[in-house]
C-alpha cells in the first residue's frame, strides 16, 4: 500500500471513503470513468485502486460487468464482528510493554475514533501481520459504523470506557468491554443491515 503512486492512493483513499459512507451503495456500480473525472486523473490509476479495493473484498469485480461495491448481509457482518473481536484478543495477547498507545481523545464519538483504537491494540502487538489485517477490517466495518453513528446505535459512554481501558493497560476490563462491544454488535446487525439500505436508497 505504501508503493502506490500518488493518483492511485487518490483513487482508492476516494473510493473507500465513499464505501465506508454509503455514498456507493453496497452492490451498487462504481463507475471508473466518472470517478477518475471526480478526481481529475485519468482511468489508468482509478482501476488499479479498484483491483486492490477488490482483492481487500470492498469491491466485487464481475468480469465482462464491471466493478460493484461488495454486497454485505447480516451473516457477513456478524462474522466481520466475529472476527474484529478474535483479531483484537489475539492482539492483545501478544503485546508488547510498550502498552497501547492510543491517539485522540476518549470523548471521541466517531467513526475515526473506533478505528484508531482498534488500530492500536492491533499494533501494539508488534505484529505486522495484525496491523495489515486490521487495517482491512476496519476497511469492511466502515459503513457499519457509519450507521452505528449516524443512528446512534453505540453509546458514546462505551467507547469512552474501552478508551479508558486501553490507556490505562487495564487488559482484564478491556477484555470484558470488547466481549461485551461485540456481542451488542452482532444483536444489533440486522438493524444496521436493514439502515444501511435504507440510507443507501436515499
Amino acid at each position: 500500500m505504501n508503493r502506490l503512486g500518488p493518483a492511485t492512493r487518490r483513487a482508492y483513499d476516494s473510493i473507500r471513503h465513499r464505501l465506508a459512507h454509503l455514498e456507493v451503495r453496497p452492490g451498487g456500480r462504481i463507475e471508473p470513468l466518472m470517478v477518475a473525472d471526480e478526481l481529475s486523473i485519468s482511468v489508468t490509476p482509478v482501476r488499479d485502486a479498484l483491483h486492490i479495493l477488490a482483492g481487500e473484498h470492498l469491491v466485487e469485480l464481475r468480469h465482462g460487468d464491471g466493478y460493484f461495491a461488495f454486497p454485505m448481509e447480516e451473516a457477513d457482518l456478524r462474522e466481520l464482528y466475529d472476527w474484529n473481536q478474535e483479531l483484537v484478543l489475539s492482539a492483545l495477547r501478544r503485546r508488547t510493554l510498550s502498552g497501547i498507545a492510543l491517539p485522540g481523545e476518549d470523548n471521541d464519538y466517531s467513526v475515526q475514533a473506533v478505528e484508531r483504537i482498534f488500530t492500536a491494540i492491533a499494533r501494539a502487538s508488534s505484529s505486522l501481520i495484525h496491523a495489515e489485517a486490521m487495517r482491512w477490517t476496519n476497511a469492511r466495518l466502515g459503513a457499519a459504523r457509519h450507521i452505528e453513528m449516524t443512528y446512534e446505535l453505540s453509546g458514546r459512554e462505551e467507547l469512552s470506557a474501552i478508551h479508558a481501558a486501553a490507556s490505562s493497560q487495564d487488559l482484564a476490563g478491556l477484555r470484558r468491554l470488547l466481549a461485551t462491544y461485540h456481542t451488542s454488535r452482532k444483536r444489533m446487525a440486522r438493524t444496521v443491515i436493514k439502515a444501511m439500505r435504507t440510507q443507501a436508497e436515499l
